[in-house]
Formats: C-alpha cells, structure tokens, sequence
C-alpha cells in the first residue's frame, strides 16, 4: 500500500486530456521529484501504479470529454497532419491515428457517443501503459 493520495480529480482529467501534458513527466511532478534517475535514485514510479494516480471514472472522463467537446480535443491531439483524428464516414463513425505517415483504424463505432466512449478507452489505456511502465519493470 503507497501512502500519496491521489491528485484531485480536476488535475487527473488534465493529466488526461490536455495535449502537452506527458503523464509521466505529471506523475514525477506531483510526487515532487525532480532531476535523474539512477541506481542509488531510482525513479518513485517504480512502487507506484496507474491507479495510485488515477482514481477518475471512465464515466468522469467521458463527462468531461463530451464537455470540452470531443472535436476540440482531438485536434489538440493531432499535429500537422498526424495523430487521432475523427470523421464519419457513410454510416459509420471512424476512429483513426496517423504516424510517419502511416493510418490505422483504432476504432469504428454506428454512434458518435460510441466513438466517444472508444476515445476514452484508448485514452485511459495509454495513460495505464505510460504510468505502469517503470511498476510493472520493477516487479517483475
């Protein structure tokens, strides 16, 4: 068991879902550590895990993804022509990423509000490989 509380719930959702926000430059941050790694200092994120930090409901999330409007985040997380992008496309809403140039299709969903939901599911996922990273290499 930690003894960190976990940050507010405002902070975790802009953790989440601000565009320049690198989760764990955030969680390194509000733990208050600061400068390099090294053996004899080893990163506080190794006896932590994503839930130590994000205690947010995906219905939170999903909350306040439809309260900034999904549009707008999602252009904040694209840059010059890479990154999520959204669009419907006939019947279908379409969830997709680009890198190098390169697209795949994350998810298709019949509704927006499908669509949203799969956003968040990828979001909350990322967000859990990126903050159990250096946990789950310490606890083999």
């Amino acid at each position: 068991m930690n003894s960190i509380l976990p940050p507010p719930i405002e902070l975790q959702l802009d953790a989440l879902l601000l565009k320049d926000m690198n989760l764990f430059r955030w969680a390194h941050d509000y733990l208050g550590t600061k400068g390099p790694e090294t053996s004899e200092r080893p990163s506080p994120l190794e006896k932590l895990k994503f839930s130590d930090f994000i205690t947010v409901s995906e219905d939170q999330i999903l909350d306040e993804v439809r309260r900034r409007g999904l549009d707008s985040l999602v252009d904040h997380f694209a840059k010059e022509g890479e990154g999520t992008s959204i669009f419907q496309h006939g019947d279908l809403w379409v969830y997709s990423y680009t890198e190098r140039g390169h697209s795949g299709i994350l998810a298709t969903a019949k509704s927006r509000e499908e669509i949203e939901y799969e956003f968040v599911q990828k979001l909350i996922l990322s967000a859990e490989v990126i903050l159990n990273h250096r946990y789950k290499g310490a606890h083999p």
